[in-house]
């Protein structure tokens, strides 16, 4: 089996190929252009390099998030198109999850750290137990003063939220804070690949019509609209049409 690994949901995206012995290829979404503009070429160059294409696929993985949500609507929508395109499965992979992967057997605490802006970072707390990652706290948007509370022991923290507020988290944790070395940053493709390749040998997979980003909090559009609309004596879960959401 093959799968192809979509990671858009961070700054620094990447797609991969992998099957169950190896990682055919793996392409950084670098440089100064969008997502949206090097996804689809990074992954044709990829096949083409490989020399494969879109039949040769069983499952196509990708990052849902949580992370940008302009990437995470690039990464979800080219993934869904290329697997209705090629047969190929849809298997949506948590990108906190994918990016404590890039620790295997740590012996601490492992907290990916993604910067959602405003102070804020998405966040979740895992530990390898034997051969199994197991969910210590289930994916959260907070300041990192609200993070650290869940913080008992030594702990390695990764990703850009670990970076930009390292001085934050070492005043409040001291010791117990481990910053992550730079390679964990991210969620790696080939990580994500890896993973839906797992839930492929399990016989899983998703819906393209059902599966959706996790956003984890609203977005900036979606709060205005709210309070535009309470101050019209509307509820905002309540549509312009008068269905509800």
């Amino acid at each position: 089996m093959i799968v192809l690994g979509i990671n858009t949901s961070t700054l620094e995206g990447s797609v991969a190929l992998v099957d169950e012995k190896r990682i055919i290829g793996e392409h950084l979404l670098g440089g100064s252009r969008s997502h949206s503009e090097r996804l689809i070429p990074a992954i044709d160059s990829l096949l083409q390099e490989s020399d494969l294409d879109l039949s040769s696929l069983s499952g196509i993985a990708v990052a849902i998030g949580p992370g940008s949500f302009t990437g995470l609507r690039i990464g979800l929508a080219t993934a869904k198109g290329l697997a209705l395109a090629s047969s190929a499965s849809l298997l949506g992979i948590p990108t906190l999850e994918a990016m404590a992967r890039n620790l295997p057997f740590c012996c601490y605490p492992i907290c990916p750290l993604i910067s959602a802006r405003k102070g804020e970072v998405y966040w979740a707390l895992y530990r390898f137990d034997e051969e199994r990652m197991r969910c210590l706290e289930e994916e959260a948007v907070s300041p990192p003063e609200g993070m650290a509370r869940s913080i008992r022991e030594k702990t390695v923290f990764i990703g850009d939220g670990a970076v930009e507020f390292w001085d934050r988290l070492q005043g409040m944790l001291g010791r117990k804070a481990i910053l992550g070395p730079s390679y964990t940053r991210t969620a790696r493709a080939s990580v994500v690949a890896e993973m839906g390749l797992e839930r492929l040998r399990r016989g899983e997979c998703d819906d393209p019509g059902r599966l959706l980003p996790r956003y984890i909090r609203r977005s900036e559009a979606e709060i205005k609209w709210g309070i535009r609309i309470e101050g019209q004596g509307v509820s905002p879960s309540i549509r312009i049409d008068g269905t509800k959401e």
